[in-house]
């Protein structure tokens, strides 16, 4: 990253990036409270104090040691958050239809 030439010019992108940081802040704060948030913002269960993704790991540890690329470890995640989203839903005809 280049030097801006002149201090104002650097006083300008300074303002600039400050302003993106606020905004960025303000934005993830609108997520975390909102109540129709469509992702949930928590990472760990609440009352746990292990996060989601570690649980997710020590859940598909046994299954790695079968997969040969990247590839296949995204698609075994993705069954893993998959199967966790279902394992979420309140009414159990919601859960079904999902998997089917």
């Amino acid at each position: 990253m280049s030097m801006p030439k002149s201090p104002a010019k650097a006083r300008r992108l300074a303002k600039k990036r400050q302003r993106k940081q606020k905004v960025k802040k303000r934005r993830h704060q609108r997520r975390d409270e909102s109540p129709d948030a469509v992702f949930p913002a928590p990472t760990r269960w609440p009352g746990s104090p292990l996060k989601m993704s570690e649980v997710l790991n020590d859940f598909l540890e046994p299954y790695l040691d079968e997969v040969n690329s990247t590839a296949q470890v995204r698609v075994l995640i993705s069954i893993a958050v998959f199967a966790w989203n279902i394992a979420l839903f309140d009414d159990a005809d919601k859960r079904a239809s999902s998997i089917e």
